[in-house]
């Protein structure tokens, strides 16, 4: 059995490997290389080889037989497929927390949505993005089932693999970003007045509209 330090130092390498991952400094069909890694890190191979495990089941890398570990890379297939997951899965958890959480879950969304209006109004699209993600991470979290929290988690982490690399091809911008906050604010309208069918359409769209400008940015 691996000792306690141990799988703390691998948490603590996988949480540093994360947030190069969320922030897009490694992006997606990239090699992680262990010795590499584990060279940059001052850490063992053992080490970086259990952190990687920990980014495989949280769906960010992949290993492939006799090749090594990749960032999670995806096909225009791939992506559709990511995408309606996303929105099926995340459209039951907005059903959910609407029946469940009353003003409170609402105001908690609200939140979301004023900060990443105020990062949008001060051109911090880095920041607007992790709102965004943030925003959808509440959701799942206010419905308040474990499971489909979990699911949920490993799309939104591919998700931010594919925005990552549009933002990067092409970025979304300040007119881009400020469609972005009209979709939440229709988002946020339906929330309020209880209309869960109209709420989840708007989610779907709002999903599925980032979607097609991921599509067009994959060979």
């Amino acid at each position: 059995m691996p000792s306690t330090r141990s799988i703390t130092l691998a948490e603590a390498v996988a949480a540093e490997l994360r947030d190069s991952l969320i922030q897009g400094d490694t992006l997606s069909g990239e090699r992680l290389v262990e010795m590499a890694l584990a060279q940059q890190m001052n850490v063992s191979q053992n080490t970086v080889r259990d952190a990687l495990r920990l980014l495989e089941h949280e769906g960010w890398v992949v290993k492939r037989s006799r090749r090594g570990v990749y960032v999670r890379a995806f096909d225009r297939a791939e992506a559709s497929e990511l995408y309606a997951l996303w929105s099926a899965v995340e459209g039951l958890a907005l059903g959910w927390a609407m029946k469940s959480s009353g003003s409170d879950g609402w105001l908690h969304l609200k939140q979301r949505a004023i900060h990443i209006r105020h990062q949008v109004e001060a051109v911090e699209f880095r920041g607007a993005l992790d709102g965004a993600f943030a925003l959808h991470r509440s959701l799942s979290e206010v419905a308040g089932k474990p499971q489909t929290t979990e699911v949920l988690g490993r799309l939104h982490n591919q998700a931010r693999l594919l925005e990552n690399l549009r933002e990067r091809r092409a970025p979304r911008g300040l007119h881009g970003w400020q469609f972005q906050l009209a979709a939440y604010d229709r988002l946020l309208k339906d929330v309020k007045s209880g209309a869960v069918s109209l709420a989840r359409q708007t989610l779907d769209d709002l999903i599925m509209n980032d979607c097609k400008a991921v599509l067009g940015v994959l060979e």
